[in-house]
């Protein structure tokens, strides 16, 4: 398990890479992710969680009391026994003892500074930064007597004098006591403002103090196996779900294979390379019987399993024992397969210049294409990987396809490419010779009914180039552009692909009447072009490009077949262009959503929000982040609508005493909207005051237009119009309010 610092988690099974969550043994071990945690659990109640690069958590059950070993100790309920080495010595160093559970493996390591670590002489300004994990008037107060925080403190303090007083390490510090607190089931507040340890999140995510990833994920069947338990980090806007390391709508999940998840676009191989498969679509897998070529061997190799040729390579070393000697290391390595998909590249091909963000001169071509209905007598080979035909194009950011723009546009790989470091972008145009010959065999053999005679071909390479800035990663794809004349297409051709998430591949027309985009695209899955194929030649797309395909209309305007949008301005009708014509449903937007124009129609888009939150005794962090502590014990206005054309809202708090008369708490919160009147009270877990009277939870108003309910460790109030509401009924509000309320809310929250 790993975890890079934007927390994307990486996991390998017996060397192979996979996606979370997984099952494995018929169940009996599940490995999840939730927040900022990786989570490995077994039937017989062993669990492990990692955090990144900070914290690891082991649980073993109480059946195992006397019977472990390692630097966890034996768990004999004895602490002057631990330091136990293998052979069974009891030792007194802390060096001595973890030097003697070294794993050998080939990693370089040391056993640590020894009777040289160094001390911080003046702990002052890290005790008052740390502070905050032991206050009894802090956000962790409440957690002091389920967690002792003295041990953690301490941590803290050594950690971040040492570091500078870097804020990094005291965040990092910071958040490991509140993992082990939200661990034990203890409540926590908001503390990373007032400790200057705001995280951002990507995208189609947000933060939360309390949340869980479980039942949140395209796997829903292996989710069950996960714990709910609540942590801290960053989930998925409501209206998504987890795919892997992104955020997508559920009609954009993959496929489910032995336990395993996969998202769409993406390959493997079977453990005997005798098969291969690919998720095409939301639990649509399908696989075919192959197998590798007779030179190459089935290996797992950097984590994935794949066909690659064996060469052998000779290491001289040093024996460790004997520094004068050198032995003679026999081993095999492996190398990637070289593409056999590209069409013929490199001398006599013209060069673009080694320009970030450039493109090629004018390219007069000498045979007019034909792209969707449009003839061409000209193209730009731009450098961030796709073709133009009426000026270069410099965007290095892709949008995704349908785009509903006004350029044709042939995009075999858009991203941010520089090619001022290393790697060569070219084309060339033929008219005659093999390139044509093997053209036409290529043609005849995907789209065997057209007796196709090519007579033009354009091919234009960006061979092992380098991502933005100056990454030296290398990258190789190609584009060819083939016609007779009459009948147009383009091969897609691609040979390695280093890792990157924002890339569109495919094409798009003007205003997207003909569009197509190849499935990987925006994923980390792109990689995966290497492999995938529309012609059962992996590697390689191909499309017929001089006509589309017959779509639908809608009031006049042509619609692709497949594509979906919304109808109406209040997005309660779906439609989607298939083969019998346009199908309409009803599909209003979730909650979390609000209608909104989209570049065909209306779509249905999550609202953006901006939260206040009432915490403690109290402590007030209005919508504008201004902090400010109050301790009054009547009624407030917490947050009202105050601008016009806006549905109106009003939520008021009521704050008392709890044994000091110095400090008070939310006791009461209640909610105007829609003419109905909801109050959550302190003390009610499962219900919530309508009107005067307790109703149990959930349910819903006004037709649906105000939902109330439970989320996690808290009640929750969301209406139609994006306004959401939580108390956990006890002491934490929090008040999260559309943008468009911007400048439009009075009350204790401010502004805005």
């Amino acid at each position: 398990m790993s975890q890079d610092m934007n927390g994307h988690s990486t996991v390998e099974i017996d060397g192979e890479t996979r996606n979370l969550p997984i099952l494995l043994d018929s169940g009996r071990v599940s490995v999840y992710s939730s927040a900022q945690k990786i989570f490995v659990s077994t039937d017989f109640g062993f669990s492990v969680n990692y955090g990144g690069s900070w914290t690891v958590n082991i649980i073993v059950p109480a059946n195992y009391s006397g019977v472990t070993c390692g630097l966890c100790g034996n768990f004999n309920g004895q602490r002057n026994d631990d330091f136990m080495t293998p052979s069974g010595a009891l030792v007194h160093s802390a060096d001595q003892f973890g030097a003697s559970w070294k794993v050998e493996d080939e990693l370089p390591c040391n056993d640590g500074c020894g009777n040289n670590c160094p001390l911080c002489q003046d702990q002052t300004s890290a005790r008052s930064l740390c502070d905050i994990i032991r206050s009894s008037e802090g956000p962790f107060s409440f957690c002091h007597v389920y967690v002792d925080p003295q041990a953690y403190f301490d941590d803290c303090v050594f950690d971040v004098c040492l570091s500078g007083n870097r804020n990094d390490v005291l965040c990092r510090s910071i958040q490991t006591y509140a993992s082990a607190c939200q661990s034990n089931n203890a409540v926590i507040y908001p503390w990373r403002e007032s400790a200057s340890c705001v995280t951002t999140c990507p995208e189609n995510s947000h933060y939360e103090l309390c949340g869980t990833d479980c039942g949140h994920t395209c796997a829903s069947s292996i989710d069950v196996s996960c714990e709910h338990t609540c942590s801290e980090g960053c989930f998925c806007d409501v209206g998504l779900v987890r795919s892997g390391g992104l955020c997508v709508p559920v009609d954009q999940c993959g496929c489910l294979y032995d336990g395993f998840y996969l998202n769409v676009g993406e390959q493997f191989w079977n453990i005997e390379c005798s098969q291969r498969c690919e998720c095409f679509a939301p639990n649509d897998l399908r696989c075919s019987a192959t197998s590798c070529q007779p030179t190459m061997v089935c290996m797992i190799r950097d984590g994935r399993r794949d066909c690659y040729e064996e060469s052998t390579t000779y290491i001289t070393t040093t024996r460790s024992r004997l520094p004068s000697e050198q032995s003679t290391l026999h081993m095999t390595t492996t190398r990637p397969i070289h593409p056999a998909v590209f069409y013929p590249f490199g001398p006599g091909d013209t060069e673009n210049g080694r320009s970030d963000d450039g493109s090629s001169s004018v390219i007069y071509l000498l045979q007019q294409f034909i792209f969707f209905g449009q003839s061409y007598s000209q193209i730009y080979v731009n450098n961030n990987g796709h073709l133009t035909f009426d000026g270069p194009f410099h965007s290095w950011t892709p949008y995704q396809f349908p785009g509903y723009g006004g350029r044709d546009l042939i995009s075999p790989f858009w991203t941010d490419i520089d090619n001022r470091g290393n790697g060569v972008i070219s084309y060339r145009q033929y008219t005659s010779g093999s390139v044509l010959t093997e053209a036409t065999q290529d043609i005849n053999q995907y789209f065997p009914d057209l007796s196709f005679s090519a007579t033009w071909v354009f091919v234009a390479t960006w061979d092992r180039v380098a991502y933005f800035p100056l990454s030296g990663t290398e990258t190789s794809f190609q584009v060819v552009l083939i016609s007779d004349g009459h009948y147009t297409f383009i091969l897609m051709n691609y040979g390695t692909i280093a890792p990157i998430q924002y890339v569109q591949a495919g094409y798009d027309t003007i205003n997207s009447r003909y569009h197509f985009s190849i499935p990987g695209s925006f994923s980390s899955y792109i990689t995966n072009l290497t492999y995938s194929s529309n012609v059962n030649v992996p590697g390689r797309w191909a499309f017929r490009t001089d006509h589309g395909s017959r779509g639908c209309q809608f009031n006049g305007i042509p619609v692709q077949l497949g594509d979906s949008f919304w109808s109406g301005a209040t997005c309660q009708e779906r439609c989607t262009c298939t083969s019998s014509g346009l199908q309409c449903s009803h599909e209003p937007c979730s909650y979390s959503q609000a209608c909104r124009p989209a570049a065909f129609q209306y779509s249905c888009q999550n609202i953006q929000r901006q939260t206040c939150t009432i915490s403690g005794d109290p402590h007030y962090y209005t919508f504008d982040n201004q902090v400010f502590h109050f301790q009054g014990t009547c009624t407030y206005v917490l947050s009202e609508a105050c601008g016009n054309g806006l549905p109106y809202y009003r939520i008021e708090g009521k704050n008392e005493h709890r044994g000091s008369t110095h400090v008070s708490w939310t006791r009461m919160v209640r909610v105007f909207v829609y003419d109905e009147v909801i109050e959550l009270v302190k003390g009610h877990y499962y219900d919530a005051k309508v009107n005067g009277s307790f109703a149990a939870m959930p349910f819903t108003l006004r037709n649906g237009s105000i939902q109330v309910y439970q989320s996690g460790f808290s009640l929750a109030i969301s209406t139609d119009f994006g306004l959401l509401v939580t108390y956990d009924a006890y002491s934490y509000v929090s008040i999260s309010v559309p943008y468009n309320y911007f400048n439009a809310t009075c009350g204790l929250c401010g502004n805005f």
